[in-house]
C-alpha cells in the first residue's frame, strides 16, 4: 500500500478504514496463501507436480501451485500425497512463513500492520498467535515512529538522508578511484558500501568494473547481474554484464544484454561502439532473430548518431570514429587494396578458364597421338607381310607412314608445350592462391579495435571520447622504462590504435616482469579480437632486446590497464612507430 493510499484510508470513517485495511490484507493473504505447499500429484512419467486436483470431464484438471493449469488422462496419475487440511496448526503455519516472508520484503509498516490482522482473524488459534502479536506491535511502533525502511532497516527520514549522502560520496570516491587506476583500493570501497546497503546499484556497477579489470570476471559478472535484477531499467550495467558476458565466451548471451542496454540508452556513443565491436566479432550463427534484431536495432540508433557526430567532423569507421582528413586517407588505402584484389580474381579467372582450355588441348593431343600411332603401327605391319609374300613394299603407304610419323612427332611437341604450358598455369595459380591467402589475412585497416569497454556510472550521460586511430606505420618499436604489472593488479593493456606491418622491436630499456598476460586488443588476431602474450601461466620478461614477431600487422599504441599508477617505474609507456610513420 502506498504512502498516498494510507493517507487517503487515514482520512476515512472507523467503518471506511476497517473495511479498506480488510480488503488490503485480504487481498495479500491470498498472495501469500498461494505459496503454502499444497497436494503432491505423481504422474505416470515421473513428474510431481504441487496444487489442487479436480475431476472434469474424464479427464483430471491440474492446477499447479506455480505455473497454467493443465489435463492429464486419468490413467496418467499414479498417486497423491495430501498436503495440510485448511483448518489445521500446520497449515496456519505454513501460511504465516509466507506472510513472514511478505514482511521482509515490504518496506511500508502499513501494509505489514494489514497483512498481521489478516492473518490474526483467519487463524485465531495459530500456533505462531504469540510471534504474529509480537510483530504486530514492533510494525506499530515503526508507523507511530514515522520511521521508513532503507538498505533493509528501519530508520527515521534524517537518518535515511545521511545514509544516502553518506553512500553516494562513498560511491563517488570509488569511482574516482577506479578512474585512477587504483583498482584494489576501489574495489575495498564499494565493500565498505555494499556492507551499508547491498542493493546500491552505484556500488554493485563500480565494483563490477573493478573486479573485471582485475580479470575477476565470475565476482563482476555476480555484481552486475545483482545490478540488472535491482535496476532492470540501468543501461550501464546491462552494458557493463554484456561486455563480460563477452569476455567468457557467453555470446548469445551479451548480444542479448546489448539488446537490453541500446533499448534503455540508444543515444549513448560508448554503448553504441560496444555493440559494433560485438556483431563484427561475433563468431556464432548470425542468422538467429538475437543477432538480427541487435543489428536492426543498432543500424537505426547508430543513424542518428552517425548524424550527431558529424556535425564534430567525426565519421564511423568500424567500432570507433575518425576525421573527415583520415577517412580519405583510408579510403586511398581500401581503394587500392579492392582494386588489386581484382586484378587478381580476374588473373585468377583468367588463368583457372586458360587451364581448363590446356586441359581439354592435351587429352585432344593425346587422343591424336594414340591414333596416328595406331595407324603407323598398322601400316608397318602390313608393309612387313607384304615384303615377306612379294619381297617389295607398297610405296603408296610407305608415303603414308612417313607422314603419319612426322605428324606424330609435330603432336609430340605440341603435346610438350601443353603440357609445359600447363605447369606454369598450376604454378601460377598457386602462386594467386598464396598472394590471396595473404590479402584475405593482411587486409587494410578496417577500424574495429574489438575493445568493447566497461561503463562507469558518470559514463552514462557524459561518455569518455572515441577511441583515437593511427594509420599504419612498419616496424614499431616500444620506448618505454621498465615495466612492472603490480602484483594482484590487472594485466598491462596494449590497447591498439592503428596497425604494424613488421616485427615488434624492444630496446634495452623497454624489459620488465610482467606476472600476468599483456593484451594486445587492437585487431582480430587467429579469428579473436586479442590476443595474449606472454602465455597465460607463469611470469614473462620482456626481452632486453631483440625482436618479437607477431606475423601479423601489430597495433602500435598506448600502454594500459585502466589507468596510471598500475604500470611501475617508467609510467604508462608508449608504443611508437619506428620508420614511415604517418599519423
Amino acid at each position: 500500500m502506498s504512502s498516498r493510499m494510507i493517507f487517503q484510508v487515514r482520512t476515512l470513517g472507523a467503518l471506511a478504514f476497517a473495511v479498506a485495511i480488510a480488503v488490503a490484507a485480504t487481498l495479500l493473504l491470498n498472495v501469500s496463501a498461494a505459496r503454502v505447499h499444497g497436494d503432491e500429484i505423481s504422474l505416470a512419467d515421473g513428474r510431481t507436480i504441487e496444487g489442487t486436483l479436480q475431476r472434469q470431464d474424464g479427464k483430471y484438471l491440474i492446477t499447479p501451485a506455480h505455473g497454467e493449469p493443465f489435463t492429464v488422462g486419468l490413467n496418467q496419475v499414479s498417486s497423491i500425497t495430501l498436503g495440510p487440511s485448511p483448518a489445521s496448526p500446520a497449515y496456519a503455519h505454513q501460511v504465516w512463513q509466507a506472510v513472514l516472508a511478505n514482511l521482509k520484503r515490504t518496506d511500508d509498516a502499513g501494509h505489514a500492520i494489514a497483512i498481521i490482522k489478516a492473518y490474526q482473524k483467519k487463524f485465531p488459534q495459530s500456533p505462531d498467535s504469540a510471534q504474529a502479536q509480537s510483530s504486530l506491535t514492533e510494525y506499530q511502533h515503526i508507523e507511530r515512529q514515522g520511521l521508513v525502511k532503507y538498505a533493509g532497516k528501519w530508520v527515521t527520514p534524517l537518518q535515511r538522508q545521511t545514509l544516502q549522502r553518506q553512500i553516494g560520496r562513498d560511491v563517488a570516491a570509488a569511482e574516482a578511484t577506479l578512474r585512477a587506476g587504483d583498482l584494489q583500493s576501489a574495489s575495498t570501497k564499494v565493500q565498505s558500501v555494499l556492507k551499508l546497503d547491498a542493493s546500491d546499484v552505484g556500488a554493485l556497477v563500480v565494483g563490477g568494473v573493478a573486479d573485471y579489470r582485475m580479470n575477476h570476471l565470475p565476482q563482476s559478472a555476480r555484481l552486475l547481474g545483482k545490478a540488472v535484477k535491482l535496476a532492470p531499467n540501468n543501461a550501464v550495467a546491462w552494458n557493463d554484464l554484456a561486455v563480460v558476458s563477452f569476455e567468457q565466451r557467453q555470446q548469445p548471451q551479451a548480444l542479448n544484454y546489448y539488446t537490453k542496454a541500446i533499448n534503455l540508452a540508444s543515444g549513448n556513443r560508448l554503448l553504441l561502439d560496444n555493440v559494433a565491436a560485438a556483431l563484427h566479432f561475433y563468431n556464432h550463427d548470425r542468422n538467429t532473430f538475437l543477432y538480427k534484431n541487435l543489428r536492426h536495432t543498432f543500424a537505426q540508433a547508430d543513424t542518428q548518431m552517425q548524424l550527431r557526430l558529424a556535425r564534430q567532423g567525426l565519421y564511423r569507421y568500424g567500432d570507433t570514429w575518425i576525421t573527415r582528413s583520415q577517412h580519405a586517407r583510408l579510403a586511398g588505402v581500401h581503394s587500392q587494396y579492392e582494386t588489386q584484389k581484382l586484378t587478381l580474381e580476374a588473373q585468377y579467372a583468367g588463368a583457372t578458364t586458360r587451364l581448363a582450355s590446356v586441359t581439354k588441348e592435351i587429352s585432344d593431343a593425346n587422343d591424336r597421338i594414340n591414333q596416328i600411332t595406331a595407324e603407323i603401327v598398322n601400316l608397318e605391319l602390313a608393309q612387313q607381310a607384304l615384303l615377306a609374300q612379294t619381297g617389295a613394299i607398297n610405296i603408296t603407304n610407305q608415303a603414308i607412314l612417313q607422314a603419319d610419323i612426322a605428324q606424330l612427332n609435330h603432336e609430340k611437341a605440341v603435346l610438350a608445350q601443353l603440357t609445359n604450358d600447363r605447369n606454369n598455369l598450376i604454378a601460377a595459380i598457386g602462386q594467386m592462391k598464396v598472394q590471396a591467402a595473404n590479402m584475405i589475412k593482411n587486409p587494410p585497416h578496417t577500424g574495429y579495435v574489438g575493445l568493447q569497454q566497461m561503463m562507469l556510472p558518470g559514463d552514462l550521460s557524459n561518455p569518455p571520447p572515441p577511441l583515437p586511430l593511427l594509420m599504419p606505420a612498419k616496424n614499431a618499436r616500444v620506448q618505454a622504462g621498465p615495466l612492472r604489472a603490480k602484483k594482484n593488479g590487472a594485466a598491462p593493456l596494449i590497447h591498439g590504435m592503428g596497425m604494424n606491418e613488421g616485427p615488434l622491436e624492444t630496446t634495452p630499456a623497454a624489459y620488465g616482469i610482467y606476472d600476468q598476460p599483456i593484451y594486445f586488443g587492437s585487431y582480430v588476431f587467429l579469428g579473436y579480437p586479442f590476443i595474449y602474450f606472454p602465455a597465460q601461466c607463469g611470469g614473462h620478461r620482456w626481452p632486453k632486446t631483440g625482436t618479437i614477431d607477431f606475423h601479423n600487422p601489430f597495433s602500435p599504441g598506448v600502454i594500459q590497464n585502466g589507468g596510471p599508477g598500475v604500470i611501475q617505474n617508467g609510467g604508462p609507456g608508449q608504443v611508437q612507430p619506428k620508420t614511415n610513420a604517418y599519423h
